[in-house]
């Protein structure tokens, strides 16, 4: 469930979204809320991407995902 407390982002249409501690991103909508593993969530970007989805796009979104603000990560 997303904390409406915490930095949290609405797309539109009331789909909500939100980074949790361990990485993983929680996507609400109405009702209804799942979470993507910080893996899951990097083929996501990766496949809407330009570039497309491939190892290589998979591995960047990762790594950006991961990335903590003290390494030049922006969240």
């Amino acid at each position: 469930m997303i904390d409406r407390k915490r930095p949290h982002h609405h797309a539109s249409d009331g789909f909500y979204f939100q980074r949790a501690e361990d990485g993983s991103v929680l996507i609400e909508h109405g009702s209804e809320s799942t979470s993507l593993k910080p893996s899951e969530w990097a083929s996501v970007v990766a496949f809407v991407s330009s570039r497309g989805e491939s190892y290589q796009t998979w591995q960047d979104a990762l790594e950006w995902h991961q990335k903590r603000p003290e390494e030049g990560g922006k969240r």
